[in-house]
Order: C-alpha cells, then structure tokens, then sequence
C-alpha cells in the first residue's frame, strides 16, 4: 500500500498479493486502472479476467448444429415432442455458418409443446448471461423459448414471436431467476400455436 502527500488518501493498493499471484489479486492503481487476474463484480454482473480459468467457456454443446445427426438431430441436442407433431432434420443446402444447419418442421396445432432442447447445462442462479443464435424462420414463428429447471422453474427469454425470413443473429441477454432449480434446459420451439418451421445455427451461451 503507498500512502500519497494527502494521507487521507491511497494512491496505491494491493490485495491478495497483486496480479501476479495465483490467489486472484487486485492492483488499484493511482490513474484509476484496477487489475487482476479473478472476476470485478458490479451490480450482480460479473466480468472475467483472461486469467480466470472457465470464465468464457461455452455452455452449448454443438451450437454450430455440425455433424453428426441422429435420426435427424445435431450431436448434443434432444427432441421434446409428446404430441407427434415434430420432424427435426439436417439441412445441408441452407446454412448461416459451417456446413449444417438444424431443421425445425411443426406440421400442426396439438395439445402440447414441441421444442429442440439442451439439457444438463450448469447456470447458476443470479448470474447474468448471453444467448445468441443465428435463425432464419420457412413458416409460422418461434412462440416459445426458454430456460426450464431440472428440478422446477420456468423462465421465459422471448415474449414476442420471432418471425425473421433471412438469416438473423437474435442475442438475448438474461439474468438467471432464482425460481431455475437443477440443471438448466434451453428449449427452443413452438408452444401451441400450430405449424413452424424454422432452421438454427451457430448458438451460443
């Protein structure tokens, strides 16, 4: 710690070691720089330091929709259709980004939801994060997309219909409700509002 000519003020100050420590230390420096190798925390949303292990990994597994597919589902990626309404397939010819893109064919209305989902993604409660995908909509519109607890809790990241004719990169930015129990699950898709179909690609959260 350097104490300046005024001794009611720091000109300097070092914690846990500064940044060249492995304990994540902080430099608050006297041009108003602070630096260090953990996370700065302002109002709930966090930043990371390039030297902190983890901070931007990818919580999407296969967001490119590359192959392989599984009787017409990209690697990492699950169907939801109790109603027997919903053919998911590869599409080769139409693509934002890389060589496939998914298919989303909803043929009719039924009682029930039909989504491509995610499952088993590690979100914590409270913390601030990004999706982004990149979507072009053939017919109808997305009505329905959102993070579903494993155990309870639905939180809701559209509430107008995505209807975009042309490749478009969509970015919801979401702070993690508290209600989210378990394991988080994306599901992109259609609630009850009849036939849809939309291609995916380059997702990422």
């Amino acid at each position: 710690m350097t104490i300046g000519n005024n001794p009611a003020h720091f000109e300097e100050m070092r914690i846990g070691g500064g940044t060249n420590d492995t304990d994540g230390g902080a430099d608050f420096e006297k041009d108003g720089h602070i630096t260090t190798t953990g996370g700065l925390t302002v109002d709930g949303a966090t930043l990371h330091a390039k030297g902190d292990p983890g901070s931007n990994a990818e919580l999407l597994t296969n967001g490119a929709f590359e192959t392989p597919y599984t009787s017409g589902v990209a690697d990492g990626w699950n169907e939801s259709d109790a109603g027997g309404v919903l053919t998911l397939s590869e599409e080769t010819s139409d693509v934002y980004a890389g060589s496939s893109s998914q298919k989303y064919t909803r043929t009719s209305a039924t009682a029930d939801n039909a989504y491509i989902v995610q499952n088993n993604l590690s979100l914590t409660t409270g913390k601030f994060y990004r999706l982004t995908f990149a979507v072009k909509v053939l017919a109808g519109a997305i009505d329905a997309l959102f993070i579903a607890g494993t155990t309870s809790g639905i939180q809701n990241l559209i509430f107008d219909s995505i209807t975009v004719s042309e490749w478009t990169i969509k970015t919801i930015d979401f702070k993690l409700d508290e209600e989210i129990v378990g394991l988080g699950r994306l599901r992109i898709g259609t609630g009850l509002s009849g036939a849809a179909t939309f291609l995916l690609d380059a997702a990422s959260l």
